[in-house]
């Protein structure tokens, strides 16, 4: 009987210590999927039926195909998405590490794949992801994002493509738009309603250290608004406004009425949506970028004496300094309307993310958290969401989408 009663608690005890057990295994899982963590969504196999590491990109080197600035030996802009081709000189598949809601850090290798298939894209996953392109590849030309879209203009055996695809997809839906044959798209703006606004430039060959570029030749000019499906639902003929000394743009953006704002030196000027000039703005020194801000402000960034400044244009129509920003040895990158009380994302390529709510700019998102910086960041872009989107390519032609919160967490007061 006592020798019963031994073996009976044996097996009540060993029972409680596979419960235990049952229980730490199952929470440490739980951990694992935090929400908000990292994750790599990747395609096994591309539209050719290729694997992504042995699909090599077609597109020539950007000193043949990307346009060039008049009387220059560069490629176009580099700044703001605008016309170049991608080079990257290191591969993908770097160690990322990305912020997380709760202000932590998350670690896990961009080329591991955590299981999750690649999805159709649209609503957002509220998480901080990188996609594998499932697509062709293809070189970049113009890139941009707003809203929930992303948008290229892409080269793929010598010849432009227009695409859209939606935030977190795998592939653009190509088209091409019916344009003059020299016309080239320089800069991209995508509004709050998904509708992606193409600044053209006409453009002339010309012979630059032996190599043929194509050179803005100012002939012509305007400005093209189409839908995902690309349908050009408005073209604004800009000719009489961008001459030779009216440069391009690096930079413009759109108004809540409609109306466009460029830089032009030391000023900001505005363009109504039919293409005729508003009103010019003076600023303290020379605009780098304009933006606007969620609240509806009109937002630009400018150096005076070697430093860089944030302003606005206020109601009646004059320009206000707002803040001293940080320096940095090169432009600052975009700007967009920001979420979660953050009326300003400001974004550079190798210092990271900063927000401004009219009372204080803080950094939102250190560069050393962002999963690619500098020269590996082939284009940029701003979600509706408070997300980055970062497009980069690797020396082995695989093209990868990250998405990165930007708002809800406030590292340092820089301010």
């Amino acid at each position: 009987m006592k020798k019963r009663n031994i073996r009976k608690c044996q097996k009540t005890i060993l029972s409680v210590l596979l419960i235990a057990l049952m229980l730490v295994i199952s929470a440490c899982g739980a951990a694992n999927t935090e929400e908000g963590a990292f994750h790599v969504i990747e395609e096994n196999t591309l539209a050719s039926g290729t694997s992504s590491s042995e699909n090599i990109s077609s597109g020539s080197s950007s000193s043949e195909n990307s346009p060039s600035e008049k009387g220059s030996s560069e490629n176009g802009p580099s700044e703001n998405g605008s016309s170049e081709n991608i080079s990257n000189e290191e591969e993908q598949g770097s160690t990322a590490e990305v912020v997380i809601e709760d202000g932590s850090a998350d670690s896990e290798s961009a080329d591991s794949p955590d299981g999750d298939s690649a999805d159709e894209g649209g609503e957002s996953s509220g998480e901080d992801a990188a996609i594998v392109y499932a697509g062709e590849a293809f070189t970049k030309s113009v890139f941009a994002a707003g809203g929930n879209s992303l948008y290229v203009c892409g080269i793929r055996d010598g010849e432009y493509f227009f695409g859209y695809m939606e935030q977190e997809g795998d592939r653009f839906e190509e088209f091409s738009l019916d344009m003059d044959e020299n016309m080239r798209a320089f800069n991209m703006y995508v509004d709050e309603e998904n509708q992606c606004h193409i600044l053209w430039f006409s453009t002339e060959s010309v012979t630059v250290n032996g190599q043929e570029l194509e050179s803005i030749d100012y002939e012509k000019s305007c400005i093209t608004v189409i839908d995902g499906a690309g349908n050009i639902l408005k073209n604004i003929d800009t000719t009489e406004f961008f001459r030779e000394e009216q440069m391009r743009p690096n930079s413009f953006v759109a108004d809540r009425k409609g109306n466009y704002w460029f830089e032009d030196g030391a000023q900001l000027v505005s363009l109504s949506p039919e293409g005729e000039l508003n009103e010019k703005v003076d600023c303290p020194g020379t605009v780098e970028n304009v933006g606007i801000g969620a609240g509806g402000l009109i937002y630009a960034i400018y150096h005076e004496e070697g430093s860089r400044y944030l302003g606005n244009i206020l109601d009646d129509g004059a320009f206000y300094r707002e803040d001293q920003l940080p320096d940095v040895n090169s432009n600052y990158s975009y700007m967009a309307p920001g979420t979660k009380g953050v009326d300003l994302l400001i974004y550079h390529q190798s210092e990271g993310v900063y927000g401004y709510d009219r009372n204080t700019r803080k950094q939102v998102v250190k560069a050393e958290v962002l999963p690619i910086t500098g020269e590996d960041v082939s284009g940029y872009g701003f979600l509706a969401d408070g997300r980055l989107c970062l497009m980069s390519s690797g020396t082995d032609g695989t093209i990868m989408f990250y998405y990165i919160h930007t708002t809800g967490v406030f590292y340092s007061s820089l301010g």
